[in-house]
């Protein structure tokens, strides 16, 4: 089945790269792919699909009529698949005693339009190769936090509008523009796609959060490090959150019966702890401060439960 090996096939591509650009012309991005498939019979295909799903082709259908012949499909495969030599032993024997002689390997031209592509996809026919690409972000509800480069800056708009269109749960995307403020960690930053809404929700420890991300300190990289440390704690244990934030360890703690006293400097931060805390329902256990922590462990300190305390610190 196919022993010889196919033709190297990569994707034609039209260059759209315009340092002024400030709007993405969706049209421009038409990419051609030269694909392996496999003609099979109609009553086939299922078989063959399921022999093959690993290496079917997912950017557009994976299964398309036979122009020439109504009684059969092709089933394409991804554009790494060059030859039966890119298929494992098994796959081969598959097709050399149960699809010969029904099978017969096909190219197939594909043109997928830019609702198919992915930003990285998109991205690289913008952005010239000796830049770095960069296409990660933090997600922190629907806001997408990015941190680019200054010398793909020319660019941020576009890769903004990308990001957006490519994530659907998004309204928003961010770029970090100024060092993070040392008293109540939080930074500047500039909208490059989107509604300017920072004001957001997220998900986290069994918990919702709502603040806004343009006043307060939030690291959504560190929910599996707040749900590690939430975790240690026990229903009637007593803890002190000393840089507290909106309250990623104090809230759930709280939620879980546990006796918090937590405490930010930052007076915003205070406030949406607060809000947190009415949000889920977990007041009954949550004390919150707006002071200088010395201050609070200080007056924590004269009270009965001070040699079992517990202490937070979010650095």
């Amino acid at each position: 089945w196919l022993r010889r090996r196919l033709g190297t096939f990569s994707p034609s591509r039209k260059s759209f790269c315009s340092m002024e650009a400030h709007t993405l012309d969706r049209s421009k991005f038409q990419t051609t792919y030269n694909l392996v498939g496999v003609k099979v019979p109609t009553q086939l295909t299922s078989k063959v699909v399921s022999q093959l799903k690993e290496f079917t082709w997912h950017k557009t259908r994976t299964v398309i009529n036979d122009p020439e012949d109504d009684t059969k499909r092709i089933i394409l495969l991804n554009s790494n698949v060059k030859g039966s030599d890119d298929l494992p032993e098994e796959k081969r024997s598959f097709f050399d005693k149960q699809a010969q002689p029904e099978a017969e390997i096909v190219t197939q031209t594909v043109t997928v339009g830019y609702d198919q592509l992915s930003a990285e996809e998109v991205l690289k026919q913008i952005v010239p190769p000796e830049l770095e690409l960069v296409t990660s972000y933090e997600s922190v509800g629907h806001i997408a936090h990015m941190n680019l480069r200054d010398e793909i800056l020319p660019y941020k708009y576009i890769i903004g509008q990308v990001i957006l269109d490519k994530n659907k749960i998004l309204r928003s995307v961010i770029n970090k523009t100024g060092e993070i403020n040392s008293v109540y960690r939080t930074f500047e930053m500039e909208v490059i796609a989107g509604v300017n809404d920072m004001v957001t929700e997220v998900h986290e420890t069994n918990c919702r959060f709502q603040f806004n991300f343009a006043e307060v300190y939030w690291n959504s990289r560190l929910g599996s490090e707040h749900a590690r440390v939430v975790d240690l704690f026990q229903p009637g244990q007593v803890v002190a959150d000393m840089f507290c934030g909106v309250g990623p360890f104090a809230v759930p703690a709280a939620k879980k019966g546990v006796v918090v006293h937590a405490n930010d400097l930052n007076p915003r931060s205070y406030h949406y702890l607060q809000h947190n805390g009415k949000l889920n329902k977990c007041m009954k256990f949550l004390t919150c401060y707006n002071m200088v922590c010395k201050v609070i462990l200080n007056d924590l300190s004269h009270l009965p439960f001070t040699q079992s305390l517990r202490m937070v610190v979010n650095l």
